[in-house]
């Protein structure tokens, strides 16, 4: 310990180094950091089990955003496109696009937040839910006015996603170990662009009484409660 006449003829910044070291000391004495070991095997674990389902939650996530664009081509020589069908003019189709992105940048810091606010299973499940449910409802909107606010609430609720997933890898690795971590997790979202569109141009035989495009989102559904088990 510090005594009191060290301290009154210590220089100021002297003091405050020592009296940062020492509560330092005091720290790890209590919070013992893990051995090297137990850390390696515990990012292992993470390695295994975590970071595969995240993965495919982007790739899922990815595929119901560009679901919204391969609507605007299936069957569209039949008219029975999601623009058609619903009377869009390009203008109209170019805010369908649009108004998606103002919630997801306008949320997207606070959404963050939450993670740490209640903890990462919650909140990223909470996301997934929410969204799975909101792109599903795209299958039941009958005019524009309805395509909007669900695209509206869609960005909403997809808004904090990618960085509290970056955000929650930082819990457990060091700024140097997730180069690969981030790579691997970003390159499941651009398989989102083949995936998809092999899923619409599937679905798209599907059409009938109820147009493809509305079987797009709502099969989708499915798949979007499996990523949340």
């Amino acid at each position: 310990m510090l005594s009191t006449s060290t301290i009154a003829n210590s220089p100021p910044s002297s003091v405050h180094g020592e009296k940062t070291a020492s509560i330092e000391e005091e720290d790890k004495r209590h919070n013992p950091s893990p051995p090297p070991s137990e850390i390696r095997r515990i990012q292992r674990k993470i390695d295994i089990r975590i970071i595969p389902w995240l993965c495919f939650t982007y790739l899922v996530m990815k595929t119901d955003a560009n679901n919204i664009t391969n609507s605007a081509i299936m069957n569209a020589e039949k008219k029975h496109d999601i623009k058609s069908q619903l009377k869009l003019s390009p203008a109209q189709w170019n805010w369908v696009i649009a108004c998606f992105f103002y919630p997801y940048a306008f949320l997207e810091p606070a959404s963050t937040l939450m993670i740490k606010k209640t903890t990462p299973s919650f909140w990223l499940g909470r996301l997934m839910v929410t969204w799975g449910i909101i792109c599903a409802c795209v299958g039941a909107v009958q005019k524009y006015g309805d395509l909007i606010a669900v695209r509206v609430l869609q960005g909403a609720a997809e808004a904090g996603y990618y960085p509290g997933i970056i955000y929650y890898l930082a819990f457990w690795f060091r700024p140097d170990q997730m180069a690969r971590r981030v790579a691997a997790f970003y390159s499941f979202g651009q398989l989102s662009g083949f995936l998809g569109g092999l899923l619409a141009f599937a679905i798209s035989h599907a059409d009938g009484h109820l147009a493809g495009w509305r079987w797009l989102f709502i099969i989708g559904e499915p798949q979007r409660q499996a990523s949340t088990d």
